[in-house]
């Protein structure tokens, strides 16, 4: 979704997924909001920009839509009271199964102890350093060793970053189990 968000120029971080596609394509500033919407395929790699659709500037442009062509991605870029509020991504019902995030079923109740941390506290505060680690011991009992191989792991599952913060896919590893 990252490549596909870069042909628009968008470097935010907020993406949803749907199989429900809007049944109108307007594109116009209208109260301080709008929706920008693209069409990208995926076979081609070539991403079509939707025209406005203003009912006055543009009333012969096509704007509804029945139903997603399966070969097709519709992007959707909100804009709400002037603030950005992401992409949206609709794909059809078929192809939803390769968008999703893969499966974290294969995480440990230690490793989902230190992404419930590193999701939820501090690492130093007041004085006080090594927070999480301390936090996850008195559940674990663990040295110090075993939870920074544990944090490697959760490094090459990409659930944790290089600096050990949390991913997306981290929260959404632990997103059902907190």
């Amino acid at each position: 979704m990252q490549k596909i968000a870069g042909l628009i120029g968008y470097n935010g971080k907020t993406f949803k997924l749907s199989s429900n596609p809007p049944s109108r394509l307007d594109s116009y500033w209208d109260g301080g909001s709008r929706d920008y919407f693209y069409f990208y395929s995926p076979a081609e790699d070539k991403m079509l920009t939707v025209h406005s659709n203003h009912p006055a500037f543009e009333p012969d442009q096509p704007s509804t839509l029945k139903e997603l062509p399966p070969d097709l991605i519709l992007i959707e870029h909100s804009y709400f009271c002037g603030k950005d509020h992401g992409l949206t991504f609709y794909v059809h019902p078929d192809n939803l199964a390769k968008y999703l995030p893969k499966s974290t079923a294969e995480i440990t109740e230690l490793e989902i102890a230190i992404l419930k941390v590193t999701r939820s506290l501090k690492n130093t505060y007041a004085g006080q350093s090594e927070i999480r680690y301390n936090h996850v011991r008195e559940e674990f009992s663990i040295t110090f060793q075993q939870y920074r191989e544990v944090q490697n792991r959760l490094y090459s599952k990409g659930l944790l970053r290089k600096n050990f913060s949390i991913t997306p896919d981290g929260r959404n590893a632990i997103a059902d189990r907190y």
